[in-house]
C-alpha cells in the first residue's frame, strides 16, 4: 500500500460523536436506495478505471454498502473493518494498491473477505458540520496503481456527492424541526383548551341551571377540539388523526361529562379504522359531541334508559356518520333542518364545511331517531 499524497495506514476508530447517529444512518441508508446514487457509483468506476464501486455508510461501528456497481459487498462487522476506518482517513482519499500487502488489511479479515478485493480507494463523505457519514469507494480484484488524476476524479465526485447528501440532510432536518414545532403547538393548544374547558365547568357549578347547561355545552365543544390537538401531538403522521380511536375517546369523555342520571344510557361506538385530516376529524368530532349530548339529554323520557349508537363507516366514495337512539323520536312540530338553537346551527355549519348532507329520520329498527351525515372523502378543504 501506500502513496503519501493520498494517505495510508490504519486509522484508529473514531469517537462516537464523529459519526451520524442511528436515526441519521437509517435515513441515509434509505436514501441510497434511490437509483440516482447507483448512477453515481457507475460514474465513479468509469472516472477511475476501476470495475467496481459502492457507497459505504459508517453506522454503529460497521460498514454498510449501498448503491453497489459491479459487485455485491457484504456488510463487514466490527469497528476494525478496513472500509469503516477509511471513512475517517485524513482529508485526502485512502488508497490501498494491494490490500494483502497492507498492514491494516492483513490484520482485518473482513477487508480480505470483501469478495476477494485487492485494490481499494475511498474518499470520505463529510457534511457541512464535519460529520463523516461514509465514503465513495472503488474496488478491483487485482492490484492496481491508478494515476493521480483518476484519484482526483474520485475526490471531486465524492465532494459533489457529499454536497448533495448535505442538501438533502438539511431539508430533512428542516422537516423534522417543522414537525416538532407543529407537535409542540398542538400540545400547547390542547393544554390551553383543556384549561378553558375546566374553567367553564367550574363556572357552571356556581351558575343557575340554564347558565350551567350553556357552560357545560361550551366546555364539551372545547374539549372535543382539544382532543384533536392532543392526538395530533401524539400522532406520527403530521395532520392526520386515527378517527376510530378519537371517536372512542370522545364518546367516553361525553359520558363522563353528563350527570349521573344521564349515564344510565348505553353508549355504543362502531367505526371503521381510518385516518382523517385533522380539520375533518375536528368537524366530525364537534358534530358527534352535539348529537350525542342532545340524545343523552333528550332522546328518552325521564327515568327511561336506552342505547345511543354512534357509527362511522368509510367507503371509497362516501363517508357516513350516524347517531341513533331508541327513544321517543322527534316531536311532530320540530324540524331540525330549520331549528335555530346554537347546537343545530353549529351542526349545519360543520356539515357545510364537510361538503356533506345531514338527514333526520325515524330509526331503522323500532322507535327512535337516526341522524346521518354523509360526505365525499375527496371533498376539498374549505377556505
Amino acid at each position: 500500500m501506500g502513496n503519501d499524497q493520498y494517505g495510508s495506514g490504519h486509522q484508529p476508530p473514531p469517537e462516537q460523536g464523529d459519526t451520524a447517529g442511528r436515526g441519521e444512518s437509517d435515513w441515509l441508508l434509505g436514501l441510497l436506495t434511490d437509483a440516482g446514487f447507483a448512477r453515481v457509483t457507475a460514474l465513479a468506476a468509469r472516472l477511475t478505471g476501476a470495475p467496481m464501486a459502492a457507497i459505504s455508510i459508517a453506522a454503529d461501528g460497521r460498514t454498510l454498502f449501498r448503491a453497489c456497481h459491479g459487485i455485491e459487498l457484504p456488510d463487514p462487522p466490527g469497528e476494525a473493518a478496513y472500509t469503516y476506518n477509511a471513512v475517517f482517513a485524513p482529508d485526502a482519499a485512502r488508497v490501498a494498491y494491494d490490500i494483502r500487502k497492507d498492514t491494516a488489511g492483513r490484520s482485518d479479515p473482513s477487508a480480505i473477505a470483501l469478495s476477494r478485493v485487492r485494490f481499494y480507494a475511498g474518499m470520505p463523505l463529510a457534511l457541512r458540520d464535519g460529520t463523516r457519514v461514509g465514503a465513495l469507494c472503488v474496488f478491483d480484484r487485482r492490484p492496481r496503481r491508478p494515476k493521480s488524476p483518476r484519484i482526483d476524479n474520485l475526490r471531486d465526485l465524492a465532494s459533489l456527492l457529499a454536497k448533495q447528501i448535505d442538501l438533502l440532510h438539511m431539508a430533512r432536518q428542516s422537516e423534522v424541526r417543522q414537525d416538532y414545532l407543529v407537535k409542540e403547538m398542538n400540545h400547547r393548544i390542547a393544554n390551553s383548551l383543556h384549561v378553558v374547558s375546566h374553567l367553564l365547568s367550574l363556572q357552571g357549578r356556581a351558575a343557575g341551571e340554564m347558565a350551567r347547561r350553556s357552560l357545560a355545552a361550551a366546555a364539551g365543544r372545547i374539549e372535543a377540539v382539544a382532543a384533536v390537538h392532543r392526538r395530533l401531538y401524539l400522532a406520527d403522521g403530521v395532520g392526520m388523526i386515527d378517527f376510530k380511536s378519537y371517536l372512542d375517546d370522545l364518546c367516553a369523555n361525553i359520558r363522563r361529562a353528563v350527570s349521573a342520571a344521564e349515564q344510565r344510557h348505553v353508549l355504543i361506538v362502531e367505526a371503521d379504522p381510518v385516518d382523517l385530516p385533522s380539520w375533518r376529524a375536528t368537524a366530525l368530532g364537534l358534530i358527534v359531541n352535539e348529537l350525542v349530548t342532545n340524545a343523552v339529554k333528550h332522546a328518552y323520557a325521564d327515568g327511561e334508559a336506552g342505547p345511543i349508537a354512534v357509527g362511522f363507516f368509510a367507503a371509497s366514495d362516501e363517508h357516513r356518520l350516524t347517531v341513533a337512539d331508541e327513544g321517543r323520536g322527534l316531536p311532530d312540530h320540530v324540524d331540525p333542518a330549520s331549528a335555530r338553537g346554537i347546537g343545530m346551527r353549529i351542526i349545519r355549519t360543520l356539515v357545510q364545511q364537510l361538503g356533506g348532507t345531514i338527514a333526520f329520520t325515524d330509526a331503522e329498527v323500532g322507535r327512535g331517531t337516526l341522524v346521518s351525515v354523509r360526505y365525499r372523502p375527496d371533498a376539498a378543504r374549505p377556505d
